[in-house]
C-alpha cells in the first residue's frame, strides 16, 4: 500500500511538472501558429471573396429551424391513406 501512495505521489508530480513545461513552452506556439493559420485564411477568404471564386452562404442568416414534432405511431385511416398517395 505504502509503494502505491509513493506511486501515486511521483505520478502527480511528473504530471504537474509535464503541465507546467507545456503551458510555458508549447501553448505560446500552439497560440503563435493558430494566429497565423486563421489571419492567413481570413485573407485568403476575403481575397476569394473580392475576386468572385466563392460566395457567402446565403443560407447563413436564415432563421433556425423551429422545434420538430414526432408524428403520432396511430395507424392511419382510409382517408388518410388516400392523402398520401
Amino acid at each position: 500500500m505504502v509503494e502505491n501512495n509513493d506511486y501515486i505521489k511521483t505520478l502527480a508530480e511528473a504530471l504537474k511538472a509535464r503541465a507546467e513545461w507545456l503551458e510555458k513552452t508549447e501553448l505560446p506556439k500552439l497560440k503563435d501558429e493558430l494566429r497565423a493559420y486563421h489571419t492567413g485564411f481570413a485573407s485568403l477568404y476575403n481575397l476569394y471573396l473580392k475576386k468572385g471564386l466563392i460566395h457567402e452562404d446565403p443560407y447563413k442568416h436564415e432563421a433556425k429551424i423551429g422545434e420538430l414534432e414526432v408524428p403520432s405511431s396511430a395507424t392511419f385511416s382510409e382517408a388518410d391513406k388516400l392523402d398520401l398517395a
